[in-house]
């Protein structure tokens, strides 16, 4: 498992559970995620953020394995006290979006923009932009040739 896979688990994490995550530091050996909501302020933490101690106990710190080929998580404090989240920033991307909904958008390539973005509020209940969807369909029917 390659640090991208493992970045794509947290992002699929983030999603399901509606919390922002924020990457403090991601190399190809060490990842330390924290949540990415400041709570004191009501809104999400800029990039890159002033070192500070986090409102939000989360936090999860992995290494990666002497084999190379898996992480091991070393830390996980797997507790939120910020509310959940519908718009998750930089998280959800058009190359997730594409990878998520590739068979649907194979089967109906004539699919609407607004009618992908409604998929992905109903079943992650995550807001996209028209622009983010447009992307992430163009990305998938390219990748079918």
């Amino acid at each position: 498992m390659n640090l991208d896979q493992v970045k794509d688990c947290l992002t699929f994490y983030s999603v399901a559970n509606g919390y922002q995550l924020w990457y403090e530091k991601s190399d190809s050996k060490k990842l330390l995620v924290r949540c990415g909501f400041d709570e004191k302020n009501r809104r999400k933490k800029k990039l890159p953020r002033v070192p500070n101690k986090p409102c939000c106990p989360f936090r999860l710190r992995a290494v990666k394995m002497h084999d190379g080929k898996s992480w091991h998580i070393r830390t996980l404090v797997n507790e939120h006290t910020c509310s959940r989240q519908c718009n998750l920033g930089y998280l959800v991307t058009s190359k997730w979006i594409a990878r998520k909904f590739v068979d649907k958008i194979r089967m109906y390539p004539d699919m609407k923009v607004v009618d992908l973005q409604e998929m992905v509020m109903k079943k992650y209940r995550v807001k996209t932009s028209h622009n983010q969807c447009s992307r992430a369909r163009r990305i998938a029917i390219y990748s079918l040739k």
